[in-house]
């Protein structure tokens, strides 16, 4: 099993295709997603400076990604740093 962990903003272009695949696999091509029942959600979007990709390899391929992510709210009017977790894909035979 391999590991990597990068910034959002620090990866390729292959790094995005290999993201997408899963999602691809699973959801069918983008245009459709619109369709889906989640596709009339919205998400905040990522911070490329602050939001860290993290992808897990078995036998090269790619079996598990998620993105860490740190934001700034107020508490209590005080500007407060929290962190948290998006994004979560695995795949089914790596449950």
């Amino acid at each position: 099993m391999e590991l990597g962990l990068r910034l959002i903003r620090d990866r390729s272009e292959a790094d995005h295709r290999e993201l997408r695949e899963p999602l691809e696999r699973v959801h069918g091509p983008p245009e459709g997603w619109q369709e889906l029942p989640s596709g009339q959600l919205r998400f905040a979007r990522v911070d490329p400076g602050a939001d860290h990709a993290i992808r897990v390899w078995e036998d090269e391929q790619l079996v598990s990604s998620l993105v860490v992510m740190e934001r700034a709210i107020l508490v209590d009017g005080r500007r407060t740093r929290v962190g948290g977790i998006r994004g979560v894909r695995t795949h089914r035979g790596y449950r």
